[in-house]
This record gives structure tokens, C-alpha cells and sequence, in this order.
């Protein structure tokens, strides 16, 4: 069970949530074999009962190839495997899982399986007012990176040089700068896309503003596509009124999908 459904596409991490509020995904990977001697088409119809309520199957691009498909023929000695998702209220109770083969003289063979929703592990991708340090693990197969805010300070300007002139950054009348020191690294086996500052901002008392450019290039730190076993480190500023004192520092990881850190704590 898990509250969205994340796949990455040429590195270039997607996710989905389900429609109706308040429900989450249940995924189920199911198996059919042919031991007999003929052709034959895996169950049609698949479906999940609870608490007198019947669900069934959303489709999501996110699975690709490996949806269940009822329409499938498997020849002897062959299986196919798929996988079924349903979109069910987080219950803490048991369930039936059906398939159902159905043919034009009637005689639909039905297969049961109880499953207990409270048994099973829940995957929130909650990844809400972390601690500074605190990193997290996202993607999808083997498109995996880790991400962190290292450190973060406040000052009323900085120096940065620019070719053999050292120029000086500050910010505007009765703001300041709040600088945040962010870690990525890719820990899949393929290439992934990490955040860039587009899509990160800064909450900072009663203001929300978006990443500004920190002027020392060598220091900045910059999203995109990455390697597996590179690490982007680097600087990121925000120009928030003097006043503030809590930030929460956000970034998107997918378009429904964030993380926060809040800090000082």
C-alpha cells in the first residue's frame, strides 16, 4: 500500500495520487501459469471487496507494461504477471481480492484471497518538517537519490569574486539573506533528475519567496540530470524580510509530491 505512485521516465522522476480523498493504493502482483495444454486468457475481471464495497482496477501510466491485463493469452507452460492497483480507503481491516474468468457459457470459475489491509506495509511519502541533517531517499527501481539540507545561515550580504574582481551581494532595505546548504547524491543505477532551484522556495514567518542566485558560481549548487554515484553540493539563497526568524525550506520532488525541513529546532 502506498499514498502515490512514483516511476521515473528517462531519469525524470512522475508520480500519481489517487482521485477520491482520503483513500490510498493498494497493489497487487498477481501470477498466472497455464499447466494445461491449451491456449488460454488470464481472468478478466479483477476486483478488491471491502467493508461491502467493491474496487476496481484504476489504471495509472505509471505501472506501463506491468499492469494486470485480463485480455492476455498465455500458451502452455508460459505465466504472465501483472500487477493490480486499487485505489481503497486506508482500513484497518480484512479484504477480498477477486478474479473471475468469464466465458459465454456461463461457467465463471471465481478465485478469492483474503487480505488484511492492516497487515500489510504503508508507504506515506511524508517527508514533512524534517530536521536539518535529516535526508531522504526517493524515486523509483533504479532510479534512487538521496537529498538533504546540510546547513543554513543568515547575513546581510557576501562577498564573491568574478574573474579577478571581488564583487559584494545584499540585499534590499529591510531584507536579509538566508542561505542553504543542500546535499544530493544518486544512489540508483541509473541516471535521475534531481530538484533544481525552480522548484524550491523558502517559508519565512508570514512570506513564502522563491530560490534567488547565489553569485559565486563555484559554490552554487545546481539541479539536474545525474550520474549514478555523483553528488551535487552547493549553496542555495533566499532574500526574506529582516524580521523572520523560523524558515521552512521546500523543495518538489514530484508535482505532488514535496519535502520541507524546518530549522532552527
Amino acid at each position: 500500500m502506498q499514498d502515490a505512485l512514483v516511476w521515473a521516465t528517462s531519469g525524470r522522476l512522475s508520480s500519481t495520487v489517487p482521485q477520491t480523498s482520503g483513500h490510498t493504493y493498494l497493489l497487487v502482483t498477481v501470477n498466472v501459469e497455464n499447466t494445461g495444454g491449451e491456449a488460454v486468457y488470464v481472468p478478466t475481471t479483477a476486483a478488491f471487496l471491502l467493508n461491502g464495497n467493491q474496487y476496481d482496477i484504476t489504471y495509472s501510466s505509471g505501472l506501463n507494461q506491468q499492469s494486470y491485463n485480463g485480455f492476455q493469452e498465455v500458451q502452455p507452460g508460459s505465466s504472465r504477471t501483472g500487477v493490480a492497483l486499487f485505489s481503497v480507503p486506508p482500513k484497518q481491516m480484512e479484504g477480498q481480492f477477486v478474479l473471475q474468468s468469464t466465458s459465454a457459457y456461463g461457467d465463471d470459475p471465481t478465485a478469492i484471497w483474503n487480505i488484511n489491509l492492516g497487515e500489510i506495509e504503508h508507504e506515506t511519502f511524508d517527508y514533512s518538517d524534517l530536521g536539518l541533517e535529516s535526508g531522504i531517499q526517493f524515486g523509483a527501481g533504479n532510479s534512487l537519490y538521496r537529498l538533504s539540507l546540510q546547513d543554513w545561515t543568515t547575513n546581510n550580504g557576501y562577498t564573491y569574486t568574478t574573474g579577478d574582481f571581488e564583487q559584494e551581494h545584499t540585499p534590499s532595505d529591510g531584507n536579509k539573506f538566508v542561505i542553504c546548504e543542500v546535499y544530493a547524491e544518486n544512489v540508483g543505477e541509473n541516471p535521475v533528475r534531481i530538484p533544481g532551484t525552480y522548484s524550491m522556495s523558502l517559508i519565512a514567518g508570514n512570506s513564502q519567496v522563491d530560490a534567488g542566485i547565489y553569485r559565486a558560481e563555484n559554490e552554487r549548487y545546481q539541479g539536474g540530470e545525474i550520474a549514478p554515484g555523483i553528488v551535487r553540493q552547493g549553496k542555495i539563497l533566499f532574500e526574506v524580510p529582516s524580521s523572520a526568524s523560523e524558515y521552512t525550506f521546500r523543495t518538489s520532488l514530484t508535482g505532488n509530491i514535496t519535502a520541507s525541513w524546518s530549522f532552527p529546532k
